[in-house]
């Protein structure tokens, strides 16, 4: 899964949506973690739509969001 999140970040810094010093790797293992938590946390509380919850998280961890 991480190194197809690599693959996707990069094309995502080739194409210039990402800044070009993005550290791939890291952006990749954080993207992986907050799929997981987002996910565990849905399947403990059971609130809300998992996707839209997952959606939420990345947001913020991309930064489009507070």
């Amino acid at each position: 899964m991480e190194a197809a999140l690599q693959e996707l970040l990069t094309d995502a810094v080739l194409r210039g949506e990402l800044p070009t010093a993005t550290n791939v790797p890291c952006l990749a293992r954080a993207v992986k973690i907050t799929m997981d938590g987002s996910l565990l946390r849905w399947a403990l509380t059971g609130d809300g739509d998992p996707a839209a919850l997952l959606h939420a998280d990345l947001d913020h961890l991309f930064g489009r969001t507070s």
